[in-house]
């Protein structure tokens, strides 16, 4: 089945064009600089479930790029237990944990835990303002 195909799009697709550079990415028009990099953290990443492929893709993600940060991660499956993610974020708030990433989870169903982890200063890491606990609220309730 895939031989003819493969025959029929032979017929159809000239061979020259098959020859033919690839155009062109478009180009960048966001920011080229930013904030240095800020080494040496502990971060921790709680995730709903990592039997969850998008979840745990987006850890290993994370993790490559933490790991060139020099980053401290430590993670906590949820397992899809609510009850075991809210005590994670309890954990969290008396760590020593610079910040904390959430991955999969509801934000509606853990905006208690998120709202009282937050810590108390009003600027990122980054230097850029944070929302304000009513802000988040009504971020979180949409």
């Amino acid at each position: 089945m895939l031989v003819a195909l493969f025959f029929i799009l032979c017929l159809i697709i000239p061979f020259d064009a098959l020859s033919e550079p690839v155009s062109e990415p478009f180009p960048w028009h966001g920011p080229i600089a930013g904030p240095s990099a800020q080494p040496d953290k502990h971060i921790i990443f709680i995730s709903q479930d990592s039997n969850n492929g998008g979840i745990s893709t987006l850890f290993r993600h994370f993790q490559q790029a933490s790991q060139t940060l020099g980053w401290q991660i430590e993670y906590v499956d949820g397992r899809n237990d609510l009850s075991r993610i809210k005590k994670a974020f309890i954990d969290a708030k008396t760590s020593p944990a610079d910040a904390v990433v959430v991955g999969g989870i509801s934000f509606s169903s853990v905006e208690e835990e998120i709202i009282s982890v937050k810590k108390p200063e009003r600027f990122s890491l980054a230097g850029t303002p944070l929302p304000s606990q009513a802000q988040l609220t009504s971020f979180m309730s949409t």
